[in-house]
């Protein structure tokens, strides 16, 4: 999934309505036609909601220059690389 194209373009995945998704469905819509059919993003919802992290990482960089030189492998506060 995570080397994939439509991965990269949009880890989020369409928005949609869920009421449209629900009279598809109780009008009769398969499960499947509906997936491919909000996937081509033909149920959005009213209005688009911004889905998208802050990015923190200049103002962090800021408070704490020592983050620019990238972190420490085996630094407090740092994930395992196992």
């Amino acid at each position: 999934m995570w080397a994939s194209q439509e991965f990269a373009a949009d880890q989020i995945g369409p928005q949609f309505d869920p009421e449209k998704l629900v009279e598809a469905r109780r009008s009769g819509m398969s499960v499947d036609e509906i997936q491919k059919r909000t996937y081509a993003r033909e149920f959005p919802p009213a209005q688009e909601a911004d889905v998208r992290f802050p990015d923190v990482w200049a103002s962090r960089v800021e408070a704490e220059p020592e983050l620019a030189g990238g972190v420490d492998e085996g630094a407090e506060g740092t994930l395992p690389t196992h």
